[in-house]
Parts: C-alpha cells; structure tokens; sequence
C-alpha cells in the first residue's frame, strides 16, 4: 500500500509540474511571432516561466518567456538570430572550464534578460549554476554550493 501511495504522489507532482504547458503553448502561439512549438521547460527564478521554444515565420526559431505565477507580466520573446547559441555557450563554457562535468544546459529569464543557464559540477566538486546573457554570451551571475 506504501508503494501506490508513493507512486499516487509522485504522478501528483509530475502532472503539477507540467499542468500549465498546453496553456503555455497556446499563449505562446498566439501573443508571440512563434507558429510551431517544439518543446515546453520549467525555469525557477524569482518567477516561474515556461519557456516555450518553437519556430516563427521562415523557420525563424524563438523562445517564448510565459510568466506562471506573475500575471501582471507579459510574456517575453527571445527570437534566436543574431544571439548566442546554445552550441555557441557549450564551446564557450567546455574551452574555459577544464575538469568540468556538464549536467545541462537551458534558457532562463532574470528581469527582463533571456539567459543560457549552464549546470555542472566543476572541478573542486561544487554544483555550480552559471549565466550568461543569450543576445551576446557575456558573463551575468553565478550560483556555486558545496556538495
């Protein structure tokens, strides 16, 4: 019985997580230039979004901000020319952090700024969270715990 009730919670919390995605899309699609949308992520900052990636006119690929627990808020589009790209910032990150293990990388928002978050554990053994601003790649805040 203790099993189903942790599988009862666990399917809770997964389908809480991911409860405002298909609203997300839909806003996405029809506040920002986005027509198609690829995937749906949960960022947490000092807001939840749900950052909608897909593709506009001419394949114009873009990221689409949706503030979850801020209404006030409209919604943020990062179209993606012209910017740092994710292979760009893994290049950037693998050339400067020797001894590094990756765990991921995606997009975040912080005040109005789109950001690349990288996740990894460096070479002290820290979990570090490092941001770098998406329209130029340049360094914007660092987050390092002891593990």
């Amino acid at each position: 019985m203790l099993f189903f009730l942790f599988i009862y919670i666990y399917i809770q919390i997964i389908q809480d997580k991911t409860s405002t995605f298909d609203h997300s899309k839909q806003a996405a699609i029809e506040e920002t230039p986005l027509e198609v949308t690829n995937s749906v992520t949960r960022y947490h900052g000092e807001y939840r979004y749900d950052i909608v990636a897909g593709e506009g006119v001419d394949e114009t690929k873009g990221y689409a901000f949706v503030p979850i627990n801020n209404k006030d808020e409209d919604i943020f589009y990062q179209m993606l020319t012209n910017t740092t790209t994710e292979q760009e910032m893994l290049s950037s990150w693998k050339s400067s952090c020797n001894g590094c293990e990756l765990i991921s990388i995606q997009p975040a928002i912080d005040k109005g700024n789109p950001l690349w978050e990288l996740t990894y554990v460096d070479d002290k053994n820290r979990y570090v969270l490092d941001y770098f601003l998406m329209k130029n790649g340049d360094f914007y805040e660092q987050l390092r715990f002891k593990q």
